[in-house]
Protein backbone atom coordinates (compact mmCIF):
# COMPACT_ATOMS: atom_id res chain seq x y z
CA UNK A 1 0.00 0.00 0.00
CA UNK A 2 1.43 3.39 -1.01
CA UNK A 3 1.65 6.30 1.43
CA UNK A 4 -1.23 8.07 -0.33
CA UNK A 5 -3.37 4.94 -0.17
CA UNK A 6 -2.58 4.52 3.52
CA UNK A 7 -3.54 8.14 4.26
CA UNK A 8 -6.81 7.73 2.37
CA UNK A 9 -7.42 4.46 4.22
CA UNK A 10 -7.26 6.22 7.60
CA UNK A 11 -9.38 9.13 6.39
CA UNK A 12 -12.08 6.87 4.97
CA UNK A 13 -12.20 4.70 8.11
CA UNK A 14 -12.45 7.79 10.29
CA UNK A 15 -15.28 9.21 8.15
CA UNK A 16 -17.17 5.90 8.24
CA UNK A 17 -16.87 5.58 12.02
CA UNK A 18 -17.99 9.16 12.48
CA UNK A 19 -21.11 8.56 10.37
CA UNK A 20 -21.85 5.43 12.43
CA UNK A 21 -21.64 7.45 15.65
CA UNK A 22 -18.32 6.02 16.78
CA UNK A 23 -16.73 9.38 17.55
CA UNK A 24 -13.96 7.92 19.69
CA UNK A 25 -13.07 5.47 16.93
CA UNK A 26 -13.08 8.24 14.32
CA UNK A 27 -10.66 10.34 16.37
CA UNK A 28 -8.45 7.30 16.98
CA UNK A 29 -8.13 6.68 13.23
CA UNK A 30 -7.03 10.29 12.73
CA UNK A 31 -4.53 10.06 15.60
CA UNK A 32 -3.05 6.94 13.99
CA UNK A 33 -2.87 8.82 10.70
CA UNK A 34 -0.92 11.62 12.41
CA UNK A 35 1.50 9.08 13.86
CA UNK A 36 2.10 7.85 10.33
CA UNK A 37 1.99 11.30 8.69
CA UNK A 38 2.59 14.01 11.35
CA UNK A 39 2.42 16.88 8.84
CA UNK A 40 -0.97 15.92 7.46
CA UNK A 41 -3.28 18.99 7.74
CA UNK A 42 -6.43 17.13 6.69
CA UNK A 43 -6.22 14.94 9.79
CA UNK A 44 -6.11 18.01 12.04
CA UNK A 45 -8.94 19.64 10.10
CA UNK A 46 -11.11 16.53 10.36
CA UNK A 47 -10.40 16.24 14.08
CA UNK A 48 -11.44 19.86 14.44
CA UNK A 49 -14.71 19.22 12.61
CA UNK A 50 -15.54 16.30 14.89
CA UNK A 51 -14.74 18.32 18.01
CA UNK A 52 -16.72 21.32 16.80
CA UNK A 53 -19.76 19.72 15.14
CA UNK A 54 -20.23 16.63 17.30
CA UNK A 55 -18.54 17.21 20.66
CA UNK A 56 -19.12 20.99 20.91
CA UNK A 57 -15.51 21.23 22.06
CA UNK A 58 -14.84 24.57 20.41
CA UNK A 59 -11.53 25.29 22.13
CA UNK A 60 -10.30 21.84 21.14
CA UNK A 61 -11.49 22.50 17.58
CA UNK A 62 -9.59 25.80 17.49
CA UNK A 63 -6.41 23.98 18.45
CA UNK A 64 -6.83 21.44 15.63
CA UNK A 65 -7.72 24.03 12.99
CA UNK A 66 -4.75 26.19 14.00
CA UNK A 67 -2.47 23.22 13.34
CA UNK A 68 -4.16 22.68 9.98
CA UNK A 69 -3.68 26.28 8.79
CA UNK A 70 -0.10 26.28 10.08
CA UNK A 71 0.70 23.31 7.87
CA UNK A 72 -1.41 24.44 4.88
CA UNK A 73 -2.05 28.22 5.02
CA UNK A 74 -3.51 28.44 1.50
CA UNK A 75 -6.45 26.13 2.16
CA UNK A 76 -9.65 28.21 2.35
CA UNK A 77 -11.62 25.51 4.15
CA UNK A 78 -9.13 25.40 7.03
CA UNK A 79 -9.30 29.16 7.60
CA UNK A 80 -13.09 29.11 7.36
CA UNK A 81 -13.36 26.30 9.91
CA UNK A 82 -10.97 28.12 12.25
CA UNK A 83 -13.11 31.25 11.91
CA UNK A 84 -16.24 29.26 12.70
CA UNK A 85 -14.64 27.72 15.79
CA UNK A 86 -13.43 31.14 16.96
CA UNK A 87 -16.94 32.47 16.37
CA UNK A 88 -18.35 29.72 18.57
CA UNK A 89 -15.82 30.72 21.24
CA UNK A 90 -17.16 34.29 20.97
CA UNK A 91 -13.76 35.50 19.76
CA UNK A 92 -15.34 37.63 17.07
CA UNK A 93 -12.33 39.76 16.12
CA UNK A 94 -10.24 36.61 15.67
CA UNK A 95 -13.04 35.05 13.64
CA UNK A 96 -13.15 38.08 11.33
CA UNK A 97 -9.41 37.80 10.78
CA UNK A 98 -9.71 34.10 9.90
CA UNK A 99 -12.60 34.63 7.50
CA UNK A 100 -10.68 37.41 5.74
CA UNK A 101 -7.91 34.91 5.00
CA UNK A 102 -10.35 32.91 2.89
CA UNK A 103 -10.31 35.59 0.18
CA UNK A 104 -6.56 35.20 -0.39
CA UNK A 105 -6.80 31.42 -0.80
CA UNK A 106 -7.72 29.37 -3.83
CA UNK A 107 -11.49 29.26 -4.30
CA UNK A 108 -13.16 26.14 -2.96
CA UNK A 109 -16.67 24.80 -3.37
CA UNK A 110 -18.34 22.82 -0.62
CA UNK A 111 -21.56 20.84 -0.35
CA UNK A 112 -23.78 21.13 2.72
CA UNK A 113 -27.40 20.05 3.17
CA UNK A 114 -27.45 19.10 -0.54
CA UNK A 115 -26.54 22.69 -1.49
CA UNK A 116 -23.40 23.80 -3.26
CA UNK A 117 -21.75 27.07 -2.32
CA UNK A 118 -18.32 28.64 -2.30
CA UNK A 119 -16.08 29.33 0.67
CA UNK A 120 -16.03 32.99 -0.30
CA UNK A 121 -19.81 33.10 -0.10
CA UNK A 122 -19.70 31.51 3.34
CA UNK A 123 -16.95 33.85 4.53
CA UNK A 124 -18.80 36.95 3.32
CA UNK A 125 -22.00 35.73 4.94
CA UNK A 126 -20.40 34.97 8.32
CA UNK A 127 -18.42 38.22 8.34
CA UNK A 128 -21.68 40.06 7.67
CA UNK A 129 -23.39 38.32 10.59
CA UNK A 130 -20.53 39.07 12.98
CA UNK A 131 -20.42 42.74 11.99
CA UNK A 132 -24.19 42.95 12.48
CA UNK A 133 -23.81 41.60 16.02
CA UNK A 134 -21.06 44.16 16.62
CA UNK A 135 -23.35 46.96 15.46
CA UNK A 136 -21.28 47.70 12.34
CA UNK A 137 -24.32 47.82 10.09
CA UNK A 138 -22.78 49.55 7.08
CA UNK A 139 -19.91 47.06 6.83
CA UNK A 140 -22.28 44.19 7.52
CA UNK A 141 -24.45 45.25 4.59
CA UNK A 142 -21.36 45.36 2.35
CA UNK A 143 -20.30 41.78 3.12
CA UNK A 144 -23.82 40.38 2.94
CA UNK A 145 -24.25 42.04 -0.45
CA UNK A 146 -21.02 40.33 -1.53
CA UNK A 147 -22.42 37.01 -0.33
CA UNK A 148 -25.52 37.60 -2.46
CA UNK A 149 -23.29 38.35 -5.46
CA UNK A 150 -21.38 35.12 -4.79
CA UNK A 151 -24.60 33.11 -4.74
CA UNK A 152 -27.88 34.94 -5.42
CA UNK A 153 -29.94 31.77 -4.99
CA UNK A 154 -29.19 31.37 -1.26
CA UNK A 155 -31.93 32.81 0.93
CA UNK A 156 -29.96 33.32 4.17
CA UNK A 157 -28.00 36.45 3.18
CA UNK A 158 -31.17 38.17 1.99
CA UNK A 159 -32.79 37.63 5.38
CA UNK A 160 -29.61 38.75 7.17
CA UNK A 161 -29.29 41.86 5.01
CA UNK A 162 -32.98 42.57 5.60
CA UNK A 163 -32.30 42.66 9.35
CA UNK A 164 -29.32 44.97 8.75
CA UNK A 165 -31.41 47.35 6.64
CA UNK A 166 -34.12 47.21 9.29
CA UNK A 167 -31.57 48.26 11.92
CA UNK A 168 -30.47 51.14 9.67
CA UNK A 169 -34.13 52.14 9.10
CA UNK A 170 -33.88 51.42 5.39
CA UNK A 171 -37.34 49.92 5.47
CA UNK A 172 -38.05 49.65 1.75
CA UNK A 173 -34.73 47.89 1.18
CA UNK A 174 -35.39 45.60 4.12
CA UNK A 175 -38.81 44.74 2.73
CA UNK A 176 -37.27 43.89 -0.63
CA UNK A 177 -34.72 41.59 1.01
CA UNK A 178 -37.33 39.76 3.08
CA UNK A 179 -39.54 39.29 0.02
CA UNK A 180 -36.62 37.85 -1.96
CA UNK A 181 -35.69 35.51 0.89
CA UNK A 182 -39.32 34.39 1.20
CA UNK A 183 -39.52 33.73 -2.53
CA UNK A 184 -36.39 31.55 -2.39
CA UNK A 185 -37.41 29.79 0.81
CA UNK A 186 -40.95 30.46 2.10
CA UNK A 187 -40.93 30.70 5.89
CA UNK A 188 -43.19 31.97 8.66
CA UNK A 189 -40.41 34.21 9.96
CA UNK A 190 -40.01 36.04 6.66
CA UNK A 191 -43.76 36.17 6.18
CA UNK A 192 -44.03 37.94 9.54
CA UNK A 193 -41.14 40.26 8.68
CA UNK A 194 -42.91 41.26 5.46
CA UNK A 195 -46.26 41.87 7.19
CA UNK A 196 -44.66 43.91 9.98
CA UNK A 197 -42.66 46.03 7.57
CA UNK A 198 -45.65 46.71 5.34
CA UNK A 199 -47.54 47.83 8.45
CA UNK A 200 -44.61 49.97 9.55
CA UNK A 201 -44.35 51.68 6.16
CA UNK A 202 -48.06 52.33 6.23
CA UNK A 203 -47.80 54.07 9.60
CA UNK A 204 -44.83 56.12 8.43
CA UNK A 205 -46.80 57.20 5.37
CA UNK A 206 -49.76 58.20 7.53
CA UNK A 207 -47.53 60.28 9.81
CA UNK A 208 -45.75 61.97 6.93
CA UNK A 209 -49.02 62.74 5.17
CA UNK A 210 -50.63 64.06 8.36
CA UNK A 211 -48.12 66.83 8.94
CA UNK A 212 -46.09 69.11 6.75
CA UNK A 213 -42.33 68.94 7.12
CA UNK A 214 -42.34 72.36 8.81
CA UNK A 215 -45.00 71.26 11.31
CA UNK A 216 -42.93 68.23 12.22
CA UNK A 217 -39.83 70.33 12.79
CA UNK A 218 -41.62 73.19 14.58
CA UNK A 219 -43.27 70.84 17.04
CA UNK A 220 -40.25 68.79 17.99
CA UNK A 221 -40.53 66.01 15.41
CA UNK A 222 -37.30 65.26 13.64
CA UNK A 223 -37.81 63.79 10.18
CA UNK A 224 -35.29 61.01 10.85
CA UNK A 225 -37.19 60.13 14.02
CA UNK A 226 -40.40 59.24 12.21
CA UNK A 227 -39.10 55.69 11.84
CA UNK A 228 -38.64 55.42 15.60
CA UNK A 229 -42.24 56.41 16.18
CA UNK A 230 -43.31 53.66 13.82
CA UNK A 231 -41.18 51.15 15.73
CA UNK A 232 -43.11 52.04 18.87
CA UNK A 233 -46.39 51.51 17.04
CA UNK A 234 -45.33 48.20 15.58
CA UNK A 235 -44.44 46.83 18.99
CA UNK A 236 -48.09 47.21 19.96
CA UNK A 237 -47.79 49.72 22.80
CA UNK A 238 -50.78 52.03 22.83
CA UNK A 239 -52.62 50.32 19.98
CA UNK A 240 -56.28 49.63 20.75
CA UNK A 241 -59.00 48.55 18.36
CA UNK A 242 -61.43 51.19 19.46
CA UNK A 243 -61.90 54.43 17.58
CA UNK A 244 -60.87 56.24 14.46
CA UNK A 245 -58.34 58.75 15.73
CA UNK A 246 -54.57 59.16 15.49
CA UNK A 247 -53.15 61.09 18.48
CA UNK A 248 -49.79 62.60 19.26
CA UNK A 249 -49.43 64.51 22.49
CA UNK A 250 -46.46 66.58 23.63
CA UNK A 251 -46.03 69.23 26.30
CA UNK A 252 -47.76 71.85 24.17
CA UNK A 253 -50.20 70.40 21.66
CA UNK A 254 -52.35 67.44 20.75
CA UNK A 255 -52.65 66.36 17.12
CA UNK A 256 -55.26 64.02 15.72
CA UNK A 257 -56.28 62.63 12.35
CA UNK A 258 -58.78 59.95 11.46
CA UNK A 259 -57.86 56.67 9.79
CA UNK A 260 -58.98 53.07 9.87
CA UNK A 261 -60.20 51.63 13.13
CA UNK A 262 -57.38 52.17 15.61
CA UNK A 263 -56.24 54.53 18.31
CA UNK A 264 -52.49 54.93 17.95
CA UNK A 265 -50.57 56.69 20.71
CA UNK A 266 -47.03 57.48 19.62
CA UNK A 267 -44.13 58.84 21.60
CA UNK A 268 -40.78 59.96 20.27
CA UNK A 269 -37.99 57.56 21.22
CA UNK A 270 -34.67 58.91 22.44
Amino acid sequence: MSNVDKINFYLERSSLKSKMGDVEGALKELDELLEFSPENPIAHNNKGIIKMDILNDFEGAVSEFEKAVEKEPKQAEFWFNLGLAKMNCNKLDDALDCYSKVFSCHEQVVVQDNRIFSMRFAANYNIGKILFNLGEFGESEFYLSNAIKNNPKMHEPYTARGLVNLAMRKYNKALGDFKKAHKLNPSKANENNIKNLELKLRYISIIKNAFSENELIDNGFLIDKISDMAVFVENGTGIKKFGVVFKYEDAEKTYSIEFDNYIINIRLLD
